[in-house]
């Protein structure tokens, strides 16, 4: 409805964690935005806001964020009034989270993984319970976060790194360490991420 949101954690003891969480909003494309408004204070465990934000097939608006050892969601059926947590729990932080085309909701979770692979969380209760089975891609580990999205034209994508064997980047300096690199791949389901 013509409005971008923006979410964000915002702590008190200058690290990022424990986070309340705020909402703004634009009206005009980001030229301008409301003021930040907290719509979960509770400084609770992480709470770090995930990606994406959208909107469910009745209009809800829904985004993950970090839970105890995983992510939830938060949602609204009021455009952003008021807010409330379902209370399931993804497997892995991070969760990229989308709706599939039959109403349930599916997430891809970082920093666990189920038979060495990534977890693929199904709530099919609008987030009051997940069911996590392996996924088909390499987990995630610190420093990487994976992104999942439902494009315009209908498919799934979803960007994630590859599992690099020994690919280090030298630093100019000489003196740090250097840096392991982990190459990106982008990934599109058309059948709802089975495949």
């Amino acid at each position: 409805k013509n409005t971008i949101y923006h979410f964000n954690g915002l702590g008190v003891a200058g690290k990022w964690e424990p986070l309340a969480i705020i909402m703004r909003k634009s009206k005009d494309n980001g030229a301008t935005w409301s003021r930040a408004r907290l719509i979960v204070p509770e400084h609770g465990f992480r709470q770090m806001v995930g990606e994406p934000v959208f909107s469910t097939q009745d209009g809800s608006i829904v985004f993950g964020a970090d839970a105890d050892h995983g992510s939830n969601i938060w949602m609204s059926r009021n455009e952003g009034k008021s807010w409330y947590n379902p209370g399931g729990h993804i497997n892995g932080i991070h969760a990229g989270i989308v709706q599939l085309k039959d109403g349930r909701l599916m997430a891809l979770g970082r920093n666990e993984n189920i038979n060495g692979w990534m977890p693929k969380s199904i709530s099919d209760d609008m987030g009051k319970s997940w069911k996590a089975t392996p996924g088909i891609f390499s987990p995630l580990t610190g420093g990487q976060r994976a992104a999942l999205i439902r494009l315009e034209e209908g498919p799934l994508f979803f960007a994630t790194f590859a599992k690099d064997i020994e690919n280090f980047e030298p630093v100019p300096d000489g003196i740090r360490p250097p840096r392991h690199l982990s190459s990106i791949i982008g990934a599109v389901s058309f059948d709802e991420g089975k495949t």
